[in-house]
């Protein structure tokens, strides 16, 4: 459900939210179908909410606290708590995945994660539920935000695999609390403190306002990283490169980093209230890029290669414009 230290919003409501579309009825006392049946239910469950998700890692803990707002294959998160990511939004209508974020201005777009995206990964989950690999036990009810809730630990085989335990409502079945513990120390818990399956969401939930001159770029990207890790990043093949020309009202709204052939890609966002562009750097070439579809959709690319360095530029601007930005580069 969750790797390494960092949170991103999406996974912190599936945790809660994760489904498998499954058949069947269960045994209220067989441990595997309750799992699989809490799972089939939150497929379909409607309720308005508030989580919390703690994680405890290298002796370091932080928390955080959202609202939740779940109608079938549509789900809706606010940030409510760090400070640092009050504002923040997560809405996905079935289709597409949109995280807002308020500090850059940005909106990460993706395919949606739940629905039909969501069958492979629900499928690989029932195979293994059912192939009797995991062992899996039905401890002591407890109750979470108020309701009861069975108790069912899931143990994994292998010395690394980690250690799950969730609280799952008698009545709706749907996750309340998913607990996951790894050998070397690490915790992570998301748990409902609030949850009323009476209150049902509006339609105007699934839809993400966001204010003018948001600019939207891929989820593949990741989260936006600073600045100065980008830097720090870049030190890798002998600094950042960074524009000394910009198209006229043009600012640094944001920086990434991902991966392509193991090497690191850093991407520097810049734009104004109507358009953007995005600078690559990488050690290694980029894969070629969709020529036809890049036209269509009135989009340019420019690449070249400095002291090495494989650079691409790529927005809304005319050819010409974008060379102009990409010659000017410097450390």
């Amino acid at each position: 459900m969750s790797r390494a230290v960092s949170i991103s919003p999406i996974r912190l409501g599936v945790a809660i939210a994760a489904t498998l579309a499954i058949a069947g009825r269960a045994s209220a006392q067989d441990p595997r179908e309750l799992v699989l049946r809490s799972l089939a239910a939150s497929e379909s469950a409607t309720y308005t909410g508030v989580q919390v998700i703690s994680e405890v890692a290298r002796g370091r803990s932080r928390e955080s606290r959202q609202r939740v707002f779940r109608r079938g294959n549509q789900l809706r998160i606010e940030s409510v708590a760090p400070s640092g990511a009050r504002g923040r939004v997560v809405v996905d209508d079935g289709v597409t995945t949109r995280i807002y974020l308020p500090g850059p201005g940005l909106v990460l777009q993706s395919e949606s994660r739940l629905g039909a995206a969501a069958r492979p990964l629900r499928q690989r989950q029932e195979r293994e539920l059912r192939s009797g690999r995991v062992a899996v036990t039905l401890e002591p009810p407890e109750s979470v935000a108020g309701r009861p809730a069975y108790v069912v630990a899931i143990r994994p085989p292998g010395p690394r695999a980690r250690l799950r335990r969730l609280w799952i409502d008698r009545e709706t079945f749907v996750l309340l609390r998913v607990r996951e513990e790894w050998p070397d120390g690490r915790i992570l818990l998301t748990e409902f403190t609030e949850i009323d399956y009476q209150a049902v969401p509006p339609d105007s939930a699934f839809h993400l306002e966001v204010p003018p001159g948001t600019q939207e770029v891929p989820a593949l990207f990741g989260m936006p990283i600073t600045l100065q890790r980008a830097r720090l990043e870049a030190q890798r093949w002998g600094g950042l490169f960074t524009p000394s020309y910009l198209p006229p009202r043009f600012r640094f709204r944001a920086a990434f980093r991902f991966h392509h052939e193991g090497e690191p890609v850093v991407v520097l966002l810049y734009g104004n209230r109507q358009g953007s562009l995005s600078l690559f750097q990488t050690r290694l070439p980029m894969p070629p890029l969709p020529g036809g579809a890049i036209a269509m959709a009135g989009v340019s690319v420019v690449q070249g290669v400095r002291d090495g360095i494989h650079l691409t530029a790529i927005g809304a601007l005319p050819s010409e414009e974008l060379r102009r930005v990409l010659d000017s580069v410097q450390r």
